[in-house]
């Protein structure tokens, strides 16, 4: 497989509907070479060679697009996507997929610990000036079993924690 870098496309396009962080990451990424797609701005579609895009686009909206080498989706899940036009036009396609399992296991993580620490009652009297030292039940997750369901790099990610904080762990794919 033949790899694509920065300076293999003249131009590079990224979808109107990409988070504002993604698009700034991208913009100072590729300062020199992105466009800004508009749907209705069709004058720079031939030029453009790399679609950095959500997984959702259809074979008709990438006819527009001639010379297009690579589409590079922001999530793992591609299964909207027009395969049979990507392998007929030789476009390679990429995806997200491992790319937030640190920051989604830390979360998932995060939730277990508030809700076994009863952070929300915590802050619920605090915000009350309510200083009751007895008040709720507060437990660990050493020695409790985490049930994961989804055996993605999110799922692996958290079993991980998990399993290095003591937890019992499970997995269902």
């Amino acid at each position: 497989m033949r790899r694509i870098d920065k300076g293999d496309a003249d131009m590079i396009a990224i979808m109107r509907e990409m988070s504002r962080e993604m698009r700034q990451y991208y913009e100072a990424l590729f300062s020199d070479q992105l466009l800004s797609i508009d749907k209705h701005l069709t004058v720079f579609y031939p030029e453009v060679e790399i679609l950095i895009s959500e997984p959702n686009v259809t074979s008709e909206f990438l006819m527009h697009f001639p010379n297009l080498k690579l589409i590079f989706t922001l999530s793992a899940g591609v299964n909207k996507m027009p395969f049979d036009y990507l392998k007929a036009n030789q476009v390679i396609l990429t995806n997200s997929r491992g790319l937030h399992a640190e920051h989604m296991s830390e979360h998932a993580l995060a939730m277990i610990l508030a809700q076994t620490r009863q952070i929300n009652l915590a802050v619920k009297n605090q915000l009350r000036h309510h200083w009751a030292h007895n008040e709720g039940e507060f437990t660990t997750v050493h020695d409790k079993t985490l049930c994961v369901v989804g055996a993605g790099t999110i799922g692996h990610a958290l079993a991980r924690k998990a399993i290095a904080m003591g937890m019992q762990v499970t997995g269902v794919s």
